[in-house]
């Protein structure tokens, strides 16, 4: 195999493991949003019992003082021997009085018990969901394995100046793009490094983005990774995926989203390529499996894969789906 195919399908596999990954990392979200929701429904399957069980108890109790006050003489008979007929007339108030309440706890209990009934099939429903999704999650991370082992395998099967040359050439394609991304942008921001993980990057690739308000932290945030590692999973604070990327930029400025591409445009409006600013995320493939942030003329900054470092790149670099923009 070329190292001309070797780059193709060290290409094919990076995008493929970035698919697998982001897929888990929505299968975590869902797991995350199921395990709550099965907490919350379980405690109150727990509640509903406790409510059951004590009109239960109070059903029970009321039943046996109503046996206990039972006479074995009629009404009729008990009224014409009763030392006081004002009393007994009192008296036979009360029973018709507790005999209507125990019918009454009666009607209730059975429509708690319903009530419990249907609280109990919603937890076991969750619960099923949170196990369809650990199943999932399972699935996408061996995927994922899978992929990463192919890549390495790959690189493996390579001689040392074949691997030279490969990352000769995966270089020269990090520079042309950090060429392209700052012919668009002439003011620069030097940044020392960061990390051990951090790779030497142009000054020229960190431009001072014009934006204002929680946009502005965002992008400064996302652009101070820039040359920090792609690793699959990761968000932060020296090693990200796209979508943690993302995630751990617009945390920094106040506001919450989901670690996976598939999910981010929820947290947002979508908006026209044509009206994009910076901050706004652009989403990638159908379906979506990559989310970069849009910084301002053209560009974008993006964890792009396991070859390649954070990174700043043109905006159609990679098929666009969509855009939003967050707050």
């Amino acid at each position: 195999m070329s190292i001309s195919d070797v780059h193709k399908r060290l290409g094919v596999l990076n995008h493929e493991g970035e698919i697998a990954s982001e897929q888990l990392n929505a299968v975590r979200v869902e797991m995350q949003a199921a395990q709550q929701r099965a907490d919350t429904l379980q405690a109150d399957v727990d509640h509903q019992r406790a409510e059951v069980e004590a009109l239960r108890t109070r059903v029970v109790g009321n039943a046996v003082d109503s046996y206990q006050r039972s006479t074995s003489l009629s009404s009729v008979a008990a009224f014409f021997v009763a030392d006081d007929a004002g009393q007994f007339l009192d008296d036979m108030a009360t029973t018709n009085l507790v005999q209507s309440q125990q019918t009454g706890l009666l009607i209730k209990l059975s429509e708690q018990q319903k009530k419990l009934v249907g609280q109990e099939q919603q937890a076991q429903d969750a619960l099923d969901a949170l196990t369809a999704d650990k199943v999932a999650a399972a699935k996408h991370e061996a995927e994922l394995d899978q992929k990463i082992d192919d890549a390495q395998e790959l690189l493996d099967g390579l001689k040392q100046a074949e691997r030279q040359r490969l990352a000769r050439r995966q270089a020269a394609e990090a520079e042309a793009a950090a060429a392209e991304a700052a012919v668009a942008q002439a003011a620069a921001a030097p940044r020392p490094s960061r990390s051990q993980t951090r790779v030497d990057v142009s000054d020229a690739t960190v431009p001072d983005v014009p934006a204002s308000g929680r946009a502005a932290i965002a992008v400064q945030t996302a652009l101070a990774q820039v040359g920090d590692a792609y690793v699959y999973g990761a968000a932060g604070p020296d090693s990200f995926d796209c979508s943690g990327l993302t995630m751990y930029a617009w945390r920094a400025a106040g506001v919450s989203i989901s670690h996976a591409s598939s999910a981010q445009p929820g947290a947002g409006t979508q908006v026209s390529l044509s009206s994009l600013m910076p901050g706004d995320l652009v989403f990638y493939y159908s379906p979506i499996s990559h989310v970069g942030m849009y910084i301002g003329n053209g560009q974008l900054v993006h964890a792009a894969n396991p070859s390649r470092p954070v990174e700043i790149v043109p905006l159609y670099s990679m098929p666009v789906t969509m855009a939003v923009r967050i707050g």
